[in-house]
């Protein structure tokens, strides 16, 4: 536990240079709306309609459904683990909740940007959206990283946990991960 602590602490201090930078600020809360419960649930309900309406309700059911889990997975997870976010008092943002693990915004965005992500590409038959959707998601955590909300491995634990979600409401056949 020491070598992740020794982690945590030595990236918090580039992260909070970079938020000092005035210019950066706008920069640096727009990434972390990114990932924000409220933006994702106005981006889930924007792409859900979408999908009902093009005839796909069984993959807006599936990105409802992993935008639900991964917020009670998020808020579950900073109820049980008991860590506050990092140096308290120069955020440029008030923070959701009192602790930090996992970060919810991580998992948030990697299970809603990453299922979008497939279902899109799965709909228009080109792949670039399988790289924009986890790109949305680094965004969204690096955003809660430099407005120093959680630790870096708390981004780290919120992106694997929204990834593990994406994959399962995807149900993505292994012969079409190719």
């Amino acid at each position: 536990m020491d070598f992740l602590e020794s982690l945590d602490q030595g990236a918090v201090h580039p992260f909070r240079y970079v938020t000092q930078v005035a210019a950066l600020r706008p920069v640096t809360v727009a990434l972390s709306v990114l990932g924000h419960p409220l933006f994702l649930l106005l981006v889930v309900a924007a792409a859900a309609t979408l999908l009902t309406r093009r005839g796909d309700g069984r993959s807006a059911v599936r990105l409802v459904l992993a935008f639900l889990v991964a917020m009670a997975v998020g808020f579950l997870g900073v109820a049980l683990v008991p860590r506050p976010w990092p140096n308290p008092g120069w955020s440029p943002l008030p923070p959701l909740t009192a602790n930090s693990f996992p970060s919810i915004h991580a998992v948030g965005a990697a299970a809603v940007y990453g299922s979008l992500g497939v279902f899109v590409a799965r709909r228009i038959g080109k792949r670039w959206p399988l790289v924009v959707g986890p790109l949305l998601a680094l965004l969204a955590g690096a955003g809660q990283l430099l407005v120093a909300h959680n630790f870096l491995t708390d981004v780290f634990a919120g992106w694997m946990a929204g990834a593990v979600l994406a994959v399962l409401c995807t149900d993505l056949p292994a012969g079409e991960a190719r």
